[in-house]
């Protein structure tokens, strides 16, 4: 299996289940704050487009393909990789066991709702002990400061990209937690429609997907 993959000139994580995990205990025992983000299609076009953001991207400790897609892209066969939604089980689980502390970051109320409800469903012995949206503050720094009174384990991120690599690049080191993981954005928000709507959906994100991908190629192609 390999343990890297590039779509459109970005680099991401594709480690076996197991050695993620292994990871990840480390990083929930660490004195330092480590990053993990389930990578979207969006975020993919936005780092083609936005050098900071694929800078950021590959700055992650673990940089985990969302959508099957991206591996289809990277030709990797179903064999050879796992969704990010199994990760974010596995990852969950552990979270849970070692009874870490949660604190959910979010743009707005709506975002944060979001994931409290995806949590609920299915998460609901997470210990969150607070939830902080950036539109209730004016400065970055009253939001790190809150953060660093809370003193989480986990931040657990909705934010939306880029403002969420934005954020990281800016504040990173100010950050006191043992791990930063954003949450796919497309995931929770499906988890919140119905069934047609969700299905109508996912077939535009895909279709845009393979636009973009299409026309990335033949640029490059043409250079």
């Amino acid at each position: 299996m390999a343990k890297k993959l590039e779509v459109m000139n970005i680099r991401l994580d594709n480690y076996p289940m197991r050695e993620s995990m292994v990871l990840v205990e480390t990083f929930l025992n660490n004195s330092v704050l480590n990053t993990i983000e389930e990578i979207s299609r969006p975020m993919i076009v936005e780092a083609a487009e936005q050098e900071d953001v694929k800078k950021c991207i590959e700055s992650l400790d673990l940089a985990i393909p969302a959508n099957r897609e991206i591996y289809v892209e990277a030709g990797l066969r179903e064999d050879e990789y796992e969704d990010g939604n199994s990760f974010f089980y596995e990852f969950a689980k552990r979270v849970i066991r070692d009874e870490k502390k949660v604190l959910l970051l979010g743009a707005d109320a709506q975002g944060i709702a979001r994931v409290e409800k995806f949590l609920a469903q299915g998460y609901g012995r997470m210990q969150v002990i607070g939830t902080l949206a950036m539109e209730d503050y004016g400065e970055e720094a009253d939001v790190i400061n809150e953060i660093n009174i809370l003193m989480p384990d986990v931040i657990l991120s909705v934010l939306p990209s880029p403002q969420q690599e934005y954020f990281l690049l800016r504040q990173r080191e100010r950050l006191h937690a043992k791990v930063w993981y954003g949450i796919d954005k497309e995931y929770l928000l499906d988890q919140g429609s119905s069934g047609p709507k969700r299905t109508f959906r996912r077939m535009l994100r895909r279709l845009s997907f393979r636009r973009y991908m299409a026309e990335f190629k033949k640029n490059e192609a043409d250079l």
